[in-house]
């Protein structure tokens, strides 16, 4: 999700890079 963290995009399976979780397709 967009919490700017990794743990999030960690839970989501969304791991591009510490920050770019905005950018990833699970936005």
């Amino acid at each position: 999700r967009q919490m700017s963290g990794v743990p999030a995009m960690r839970q989501e399976g969304t791991f591009e890079a510490p920050g770019t979780i905005h950018l990833a397709p699970r936005t």
